[in-house]
């Protein structure tokens, strides 16, 4: 299940502890996404949550 970027998309590289990339490799698994789309959900959310603590 390998996912191809979509035109705009970036290619980001980013080093994570061993710990890290198991854990997401398994809930990706888990879940049906790839692990793009896990990383992607999880920066989203945490921007999301600082911008909307800044606003306030």
């Amino acid at each position: 299940m390998t996912a191809h970027p979509e035109p705009e998309d970036m290619r980001l590289q980013v080093d994570v502890s061993e710990e890290v990339k198991t854990r997401l490799k398994l809930q990706s698994v888990k879940v049906g996404k790839t692990m793009s789309e896990l990383v992607e959900e999880a920066l989203k959310e945490y921007l999301d949550k600082k911008e909307n603590t800044k606003a306030n």
